[in-house]
């Protein structure tokens, strides 16, 4: 499998309290989540999912990423205030 994206058309979060970053990209089939953490070890991962609606993984990002800086979130359903992703 070839794959080949970036942040272009799909969302990126940045903690503001961090440097930990999250990118959820849709490659058509699946999504891919990208998890870096950059003070742990390891820290960086990527699980596909392929189970979930978008509502789903809006409900995701909102639950766990309440609070993160959006740079990018072309993803229906996640809640955006000033800027920052909010539960709700």
């Amino acid at each position: 499998m070839d794959i080949h994206e970036c942040e272009r058309g799909n969302t990126w979060l940045e903690d503001p309290d961090s440097s930990n970053h999250y990118a959820l990209i849709d490659i058509g089939d699946c999504f891919l989540e990208v998890c870096i953490q950059c003070e742990n070890y390891p820290g960086f991962h990527v699980n596909t999912i392929n189970d979930k609606s978008q509502e789903e993984l809006a409900a995701h990002v909102n639950e766990r990423y309440a609070g993160w800086y959006v740079r990018k979130c072309n993803l229906p359903g996640v809640t955006i205030v000033d800027g920052h992703v909010s539960a709700g």
